[in-house]
């Protein structure tokens, strides 16, 4: 059976469903563990190992790199395309997040925007 090591931690339904159609291994990037499980690992997944030359040479059976995370420069592309190792990611996963914050960053700077006028009116005798 197929190895996938687990560098981050990811969720309980997804360890789960790997571990339907693998071996799975999670270990600390740099560890005794790490670094013995990468040299028969076919998969790698977490968020912000630098996965280059160094480390690609330390894994010889490497098929694919999940990075759970939005983008992917600690990714070597250009190494990973050399030696046929897929690479993914999660593009989109932040989205909806990010525009919920940045309206609502909007809305409070609109209603603080508002009470700070107001001050200044009343402060300068400008206002009521």
């Amino acid at each position: 059976m197929e190895k996938v090591l687990i560098y981050s931690p990811i969720s309980e339904e997804g360890t789960i469903k790997l571990e339907d159609r693998f071996t799975v291994v999670t270990a600390v990037p740099g560890s005794e563990e790490f670094n013995r499980e990468i040299v028969t690992a076919t998969g790698l997944i977490g968020s912000s190992l630098k996965v280059n030359e160094a480390l690609l040479e330390r894994a010889p059976l490497l098929k694919v790199v999940s990075n759970i995370s939005v983008g992917y420069d600690n990714l070597d592309i250009e190494e990973l395309t050399k030696r046929g190792i897929l690479a993914t990611n999660t593009p989109d996963v932040l989205t909806e997040t990010t525009a919920d914050t940045i309206f609502g960053l909007l809305l409070a700077t609109a209603r603080r925007s508002r009470n700070s006028t107001s001050m200044s009116k009343k402060e300068t005798g400008l206002g009521n």
